[in-house]
């Protein structure tokens, strides 16, 4: 909301964005100054995410951990590891937030610590931006179907791929579709930019 409370600020002061983007949850701020969803789905579709999120039932829920290090320093250390953990937010050159499974995300937390480097575990319900949340794809995908979804009228990149948002229907396909195809798997997959 405190991104919509800013968009609507600088649009009453004349100015208008020529682009958006979103990070995580903000993509959904995104998606309505985009005009993909209008104010009123941006709401419901936020909170059928994170009810959808919050309610994967699965024996391991993982763990998220914020690690200040170069992106490769990172990327080794995980390369190194038995057991499934992601950089699941590459948040700058500096600084990711890794997830995946608790016993191995223990391992690459301790790893870390043990060479000096910042590793803080994140009070999260669930390793996000992992497959551990995947199960919550196919039931946010049938919500999302049932709302206005319109192709954007300012362009907006998708944390799904980094790419952008299809500005126009393909050849043979909707519009709709072509935009939940990059909005439905974004919670259970790591934000690329």
């Amino acid at each position: 909301t405190s991104d919509l409370a800013l968009y609507r600020l600088l649009d009453e002061n004349g100015l208008s964005p020529d682009m958006v983007a979103g990070h995580s949850l903000g993509e959904y701020a995104a998606l309505m100054v985009s005009g993909i969803l209008q104010f009123h789905d941006a709401l419901r579709a936020a909170a059928a995410r994170g009810t959808e999120m919050g309610s994967v039932d699965v024996p391991d829920k993982g763990i998220m951990a914020s690690v200040t290090a170069p992106f490769d320093v990172i990327e080794k250390v995980l390369d190194e590891t038995d057991g499934y953990v992601i950089a699941a937010n590459k948040n700058s050159p500096k600084m990711t937030v890794i997830a995946g499974e608790t016993a191995p995300m223990r391992v690459v937390m301790s790893t870390f610590e043990s060479r000096g480097i910042s590793c803080m575990q994140l009070a999260t319900s669930h390793a996000f931006h992992s497959r551990i949340v995947a199960p919550a794809n196919e039931p946010l995908r049938r919500f999302l179907e049932g709302l206005e979804i319109n192709l954007p009228r300012i362009p907006i990149t998708s944390n799904y791929d980094g790419e952008w948002y299809p500005q126009q229907a393909p050849s043979g396909g909707d519009g709709k579709s072509a935009v939940l195809e990059k909005l439905a798997p974004q919670m259970s997959s790591t934000v690329e930019w």
